[in-house]
């Protein structure tokens, strides 16, 4: 039975969740050597010494309140606080450190250009909090040209609780680089996560056409030609504007982009399945089941309630979240409901090698670095500062809050929000009150991502991530923490902004028919002449390095 919602909660539910999911799964491992973390004690005191045991973490970290300027993208504006420090849990964090941070927020709109100004300017913040691809060239040009520093010893001498979440082996290859070195702290997942998105569609639909939850090539067929003739669904499958599909062409083993099969680099658009693939999207074209203007979409219709909430969609790509909001929004219209559903394969027993466009990962790392620049004052107390978010106790502050005001322990022992959260009474939609109350899934942290199963959540949008991980088993996805070097940056950036410009002028006429399948090889040819197999020599000695690390 639907529960109801207030609508207020729709824009959080929107912007919330991508910087925080990816393709996960298990716990963490206790690293060979090294004892469990422990909790911090009330006391002030001297520095730890270098041989710290992990968990030991005195507090106030200094007698005397110093302060930090760190630019960063982990605050929500939609919170409607000026900066992180509105929160609740930063003031604790404060209160707890004696540290005062001057949060220096850019635009979501130009992030990338503000960085590089600020880069170029070299006048630097204390510390960049930021995503790891802003580097062009990798971390280690950053830390040789004497933007950043390497932690290492830092780390080692002042962070036990960051060193034993990163010394797990399925973590300690992507937190240095590929000469060693440590040019940061990374966020880090408390556990792996199930894959946060996938294909939806109508279960009453379903149940009205008499059609079971789809699992082959041919199953999605006839559930979308039963769409158009008996639902007069104007668009039976959603499908971006590019063209470059991986809901159907992970059916193949491709990515759309760049992969690995069994550690050898390919580019999915030069494969020959690629041509089987484009064919099948023709064929779902010709019969009307993608919608005929789909290239001058902006995207898909997934966002889009206009369609998705009016019956002019049938199948969609989403995050389970965007699929809370879907029902929430048709809390009113009993005959309403949506279901999960698996990524197509060929055959039942098929498992998929490969996730859905660039939303899987296959490692628990959070996508962003707290990176401590040359300019910084007080190196030693701002990594122990970093270093306490990854205690159990800084880990449950950043990732809830306070207890008994945004969580409380369950009766299992478990955090978990109060109504001040999730039925907030202020209107903030319960993935910006996380925010306004606990901290940004982007700051450097130890997060628990099952926060993000609030109580009121539709049962549908739970059982989503099972269902898009029952045939799935990611075998080749490039790790998210691998690089290519300042020497090859350039080259590869050249490259590939040629070959990207082939495939956006060439995959859409060849699913459209303005083109000629008969063609493709010579497809492959121009992007050949374009040196892509120079672009895949690069990506490959990436992830050599990283394997090697």
């Amino acid at each position: 039975m639907k529960k109801i919602i207030p609508l207020l909660l729709l824009l959080t539910i929107i912007f919330s969740i991508a910087a925080g999911c990816a393709k996960q799964e298990g716990t963490t491992p206790t690293p060979s050597g090294t004892q469990k973390p422990g909790t911090t004690t009330g006391q002030p005191g001297e520095e730890p010494a270098e041989s710290a045991k992990p968990g030991e973490v005195k507090l106030p970290l200094v007698d005397d309140r110093v302060e930090f300027d760190i630019w960063s993208m982990a605050f929500d504006s939609g919170t409607g606080l000026e900066d992180a420090n509105g929160s609740d849990a930063y003031q604790k964090l404060e209160q707890l450190t004696n540290v005062h941070i001057n949060w220096q927020h850019p635009s979501q709109a130009d992030t990338i250009t503000q960085f590089n100004l600020i880069v170029q300017s070299q006048d630097f913040p204390d510390c960049f909090q930021n995503y790891v691809s802003m580097y062009i060239g990798g971390l280690d040009k950053y830390i040789d040209d004497e933007i950043i520093i390497d932690v290492t010893e830092l780390v080692k001498s002042y962070a036990p609780n960051y060193n034993y979440v990163r010394s797990a082996p399925d973590v300690v290859k992507g937190t240095v680089t590929d000469s060693g070195r440590m040019p940061g702290l990374f966020g880090i997942k408390k556990t792996l996560q199930p894959s946060w998105m996938g294909p939806v569609t109508r279960a009453d639909w379903l149940k009205e056409l008499g059609i079971e939850s789809p699992v082959t090539m041919d199953d999605y067929h006839d559930m979308l030609v039963k769409f158009r003739d008996e639902k007069n669904c104007e668009v039976p499958i959603s499908v971006n504007n590019t063209g470059l599909f991986q809901l159907v062409s992970q059916a193949w083993g491709l990515g759309v982009g760049f992969y690995h099969v069994d550690g050898v680099v390919k580019f999915g658009p030069i494969e020959p399945e690629f041509k089987e693939y484009l064919a099948l999207m023709k064929k779902w074209y010709d019969e009307g089941l993608i919608e005929k203007d789909f290239y001058t979409v902006n995207g898909s219709r997934a966002y889009d309630t206009s369609y998705t909430l009016a019956g002019r969609v049938g199948v969609w790509n989403v995050a389970y979240n965007f699929m809370q909001t879907n029902l929430m929004l048709s809390a009113e219209d009993p005959t309403y409901d949506l279901v999960a559903i698996p990524c197509p394969v060929f055959n039942k027993g098929d498992i998929r090698e490969i996730g859905l466009e660039t939303y899987i990962q296959v490692d628990r790392f959070q996508g962003n670095i707290a990176a401590i620049t040359t300019q910084c004052k007080d190196p030693v107390t701002l990594v122990k500062w970093f270093d306490y978010l990854f205690t159990e106790e800084g880990g449950i502050l950043g990732s809830y809050g306070i207890e008994n005001l945004s969580f409380v322990f369950n009766e299992e022992g478990k955090p978990e929000f109060t109504e001040l959260v999730y039925n907030n009474p202020d209107g903030l939609a319960a993935f910006t009150a996380m925010n306004r109350y606990a901290m940004s899934p982007n700051q450097v942290m130890l997060y628990d991502w099952e926060r993000e199963l609030l109580p009121n959540m539709y049962p549908q949008a739970l059982e989503a991530p099972r269902i898009w991980d029952a045939n799935y088993e990611d075998k080749r996805t490039l790790p998210s923490m691998m690089s290519i070097t300042s020497e090859e940056s350039q080259e590869y950036a050249s490259i590939m902004n040629d070959v990207n410009t082939l495939i956006n002028e060439t995959i859409v006429p060849f699913i459209i028919g303005s083109k000629s399948l008969d063609e493709f090889d010579d497809f492959v040819n121009t992007v050949k002449a374009l040196r892509i197999d120079d672009a895949i020599a690069i990506q490959q000695a990436a992830l050599d390095r990283y394997n090697n690390r």
